[in-house]
């Protein structure tokens, strides 16, 4: 979208207006921090003269990109604390064999 925009000398105002939303809704659609809807693609896609489908595809496969890479990142830190976990039993189970 952003490439879109400044191809065709639009600002981010005449974008929003476009779409009916403020300057900062639009913003979150065009930096991906929220998902663009059917609608706003289909007006996004006749304002630039291509399919809307092309920006709602987009917007999904980012979503897609974005919900992998916080698994990945929940899943690294899940498996960190179990390492962890696994260290400490591992260090008390040598402590107490050497006791007995």
């Amino acid at each position: 979208m952003l490439f879109c925009r400044k191809t065709h000398n639009h600002d981010l105002k005449a974008i929003a207006a476009h779409l009916g939303i403020n300057v900062s809704q639009y913003r979150k659609i065009e930096t991906g921090k929220i998902l663009i809807t059917e609608t706003q693609a289909r007006q996004l896609g006749k304002l630039f003269k291509v399919n809307g489908n092309y920006f709602y595809d987009a917007a999904l496969q980012l979503e897609l990109l974005l919900t992998g890479s916080e698994i990945i990142k929940s899943l690294k830190e899940k498996n960190k604390e179990l390492e962890e976990q696994v260290k400490k039993k591992d260090h008390k189970g040598h402590s107490d064999t050497k006791r007995k």
